[in-house]
């Protein structure tokens, strides 16, 4: 089996074309399931869209690569309007080329530890992207387009980034999109305890924003959500106002601030609807931070005069400050993610036919042997030998009829994949392997 990732980032693309490709859980779900249909070149899929970035992780027979990235890009185009394949992708994402970039079986396994750990994010050592990660997972498992490969690699990478999280301080005085924007905006007004803020969409983006608004000492808090009951429960936990979504109007006459993270496949607001809303605030001026993904206001919108608009690639800049503490944390980061790429590498090689065979043999001659020297003292020295040629018949003998039988399997069926791991489980391949080494 090989695995290919095709994706486009933050590094690789501007919002404009990330808000293009940006894929909700519906679609993402819908599809999953229509990939099914493609079941001789599609082993498994699990596709992850965030505000900074959409990638698809495919697992495919050798040598249907080329037939899979055709397949993947036709599909972006097809349900995005994006035609990936009139540029040239890139293989090397630190070169930041191209407006996406294709990975091979191990890129793709470096890149996925990297984006768990946060070392790939916007903001160094932000902790959302491994809820996200999570979440595209349980699609892909509810679609039944995760099987043996995907779900071990996405299972190790939550384990890797709780390891670099616990083991390293990049998360030290880590943020948040969310508390980034809060910065950015004490930055503009200094001392925002006079202000007015409205906050529009509620999800976790949503609900961090508030808890820093709060902290950083807004006077007033308004919170809207197209669900209002969750806008009530959250104006409640906050002491803030709830706001029906229709009435956002009303309330961006008369607030400072406004940071924006619904969901919404076109914007809430446009050009000239906040061309009305500035006339009824009598041009005052507003601050807006967008940091939805696509974005709920129209770009236009900032050329409006007194309306600061700020997009989340705006965010940047700012989080590149204060950084040195969670940058010298990287080395031992990537030395984590060197040894569990080394890990997930030797698991993905036994589940091919010759290296399992050659380990099952090794841990069943580990065995003979151990028992075999630890009972030699009680024979003679003229039977050791023809003990031990004994004991090797007997080990072949045993291991005749499964080796046949496993040599009958096909390394591109799924099922036989997972055969070959249970295998491993059962009789603890890798165990020989560490007592071999000790």
């Amino acid at each position: 089996m090989d695995l290919i990732t095709i994706g486009a980032n933050y590094k690789t693309a501007p919002l404009d074309i990330r808000e293009k490709l940006f894929f909700s859980a519906d679609e993402i779900l819908d599809i999953l399931k229509n990939s099914k249909e493609e079941r001789r070149f599609i082993k498994e899929f699990l596709i992850l869209s965030t505000c900074n970035r959409t990638e698809l992780y495919i697992v495919t027979p050798i040598g249907k690569r080329n037939e899979t990235i055709d397949y993947a890009l036709k599909l972006i185009n097809q349900k995005k309007g994006v035609d990936l394949s009139a540029t040239t992708a890139t293989t090397d994402l630190s070169a930041n080329k191209e407006i996406y970039y294709i990975l091979n079986f191990e890129q793709s396994v470096k890149h996925v530890f990297e984006v768990a750990s946060s070392l790939d994010s916007m903001v160094l050592g932000e902790n959302q992207i491994l809820g996200q990660m999570k979440e595209a997972y349980a699609l892909s498992c509810k679609s039944g387009t995760s099987g043996i490969i995907l779900s071990k690699l996405f299972h190790n990478s939550f384990r890797v980034g709780k390891r670099v999280r616990a083991e390293t301080k990049l998360g030290t005085g880590a943020v948040s999109v969310s508390s980034v924007s809060v910065k950015l905006i004490r930055e503009i007004f200094k001392d925002i305890s006079d202000r007015s803020a409205l906050l529009i969409g509620l999800g976790k983006m949503g609900e961090l924003a508030a808890a820093s608004l709060k902290k950083s000492g807004v006077k007033n808090l308004f919170v809207s959500n197209r669900t209002f009951s969750k806008a009530e429960d959250l104006a409640v936990k906050m002491k803030a106002e709830a706001v029906v979504f229709d009435e956002i109007d009303r309330i961006m006459n008369k607030v400072d601030i406004v940071i924006s993270s619904a969901g919404s496949a076109e914007s809430i607001i446009k050009h000239a609807q906040m061309e009305k809303i500035m006339r009824l605030r009598k041009n005052k001026p507003i601050f807006i931070m967008d940091i939805a993904v696509p974005r709920n206001f129209a770009p236009d919108v900032k050329k409006i005069r007194n309306v600061f608009l700020y997009s989340i690639d705006d965010l940047m800049a700012i989080s590149g400050k204060n950084l040195s503490k969670r940058l010298a944390e990287v080395p031992k980061a990537d030395a984590i993610i060197d040894c569990e790429i080394k890990k997930f590498m030797e698991w993905f090689g036994t589940l091919k036919i010759s290296p399992l065979i050659h380990k099952l043999r090794e841990k069943f001659e580990y065995i003979r042997n151990s028992e075999v020297e630890k009972n030699k003292n009680r024979f003679r020295k003229d039977d050791i030998k023809k003990i031990d040629a004994l004991t090797k018949t007997l080990v072949n003998k045993i291991l005749h009829l499964p080796i046949t039988k496993m040599k009958e399997f096909n390394e591109n069926s799924e099922m036989d994949l997972m055969r070959f791991d249970i295998i491993r489980e059962i009789f603890e391949v890798d165990k020989a392997d560490e007592k071999n080494e000790n």
